[in-house]
């Protein structure tokens, strides 16, 4: 099984948010010790690091198939969440600094990534279903 794709797409993911953030975007920055829209923000990082970084462990032996059979899609998603993991060891949070329009939220382009990984997977996973 040749999994080049996928790891590439990882890669870059990393590469390209944690670039992002360090020289573009480094002084208008806000950071985010919870998870989606700061929701549990009040556990310690150490704690979310651990149970983020079992989530994925676990998401990815759920369905290997699946993530290796949509391997840009996967590449997306598990290159984002690596790199907001990275972000919480390094600054103690995830470095957001992209408006959500009528939210007030603000995010990066590993949480886009993570999303639009997701669902690029599922609607290919649905037409496949239904052909």
């Amino acid at each position: 099984m040749n999994l080049r794709q996928l790891y590439f797409t990882v890669v870059a993911v990393i590469a390209i948010d944690q670039l992002t953030k360090f020289f573009l975007f480094s002084s208008e920055m806000t950071l985010n010790t919870g998870v989606s829209f700061s929701l549990l923000s009040f556990f310690p990082q150490w704690a979310l690091v651990l149970v983020l970084w079992g989530v994925l462990l676990v998401v990815w032996r759920w369905d290997k198939e699946l993530w290796v059979r949509n391997q840009i899609a996967t590449g997306m998603f598990f290159g984002a969440a690596v790199s907001n993991l990275l972000d919480r060891v390094l600054y103690g949070g995830v470095r957001d600094f992209l408006p959500v329009p009528l939210l007030g939220v603000e995010n990066n382009l590993a949480d886009y990534s993570l999303t639009i990984g997701l669902l690029l997977i599922l609607f290919k996973e649905f037409r496949r279903q239904h052909e």
